[in-house]
């Protein structure tokens, strides 16, 4: 999608089909613009690299493909026992370009990429939000980083809204009890984004430190 002229244009450049699995989310590198991750039902993850399908469609003249890397992450060391119940939810790159954090229904993982093969770790586990929390099937629903710096990321579950720090695994910062009905959409932004243009200057220095996590569902 792009808005070059008056109005905004959809336009293809290129496909991927995926035969055995659905996509569960998509999202472009705040590092290297020309690079996207998919993440498939199955967690699979595939990264594309925009330019180079470019480059081939220019020298083959046709449409253009995307092929894609699959990424070779094994979730099995990772999984619990009923991890085929859960779900996969979102995938976002941190604060490094061969970094990624994977959300699933019941953890967060953090997917390193810079070395030979790949590293994952454990950065949440559900079960650590049931000192807070009476919900016996307790399931994180939604997932967004926070911030710029790539560092923390935002939670919510049927109960709880959380925010965590990569560099503090398993130790949420803060916690929120949120009352509402299946959250699934949820976002951040900076307090500047969101308040109007004032002289009064009595809280410029929270609109320009704080942030604000917008989150909701269907019915609320």
């Amino acid at each position: 999608i792009h808005n070059f002229g008056k109005f905004p244009r959809i336009s293809c450049l290129g496909s991927k089909v995926f035969k055995t699995s659905s996509v569960v989310y998509a999202c472009w590198s705040p590092h290297v613009p020309e690079e996207s991750v998919v993440l498939l039902e199955s967690g699979a993850l595939f990264l594309f690299d925009l330019e180079s399908c470019f480059r081939r469609s220019r020298t083959s003249n046709s449409n253009a493909r995307f092929r894609g890397t699959k990424l070779p992450i094994s979730w099995d060391a990772d999984a619990d026992a009923d991890s085929g119940n859960c779900k996969w939810l979102s995938c976002e790159f941190s604060w490094h370009p061969r970094i990624l954090i994977v959300a699933r229904s019941d953890a967060v993982f953090l997917v390193d990429l810079r070395f030979d093969g790949c590293a994952v770790s454990c950065l949440a586990k559900v079960e650590m939000l049931r000192m807070y929390t009476s919900v016996q099937n307790e399931r994180f629903l939604t997932f967004t980083m926070a911030g710029s710096d790539g560092f923390c990321f935002a939670l919510a579950s049927d109960s709880l809204l959380v925010l965590c720090d990569v560099r503090k695994p398993m130790m949420p910062l803060l916690q929120w009890a949120h009352g509402l009905d299946n959250p699934c959409h949820i976002n951040v932004f900076r307090l500047s984004e969101l308040r109007s243009n004032s002289r009064d200057d009595k809280y410029r220095w929270a609109s320009e430190s704080g942030f604000c996590i917008i989150l909701g569902s269907f019915r609320n």
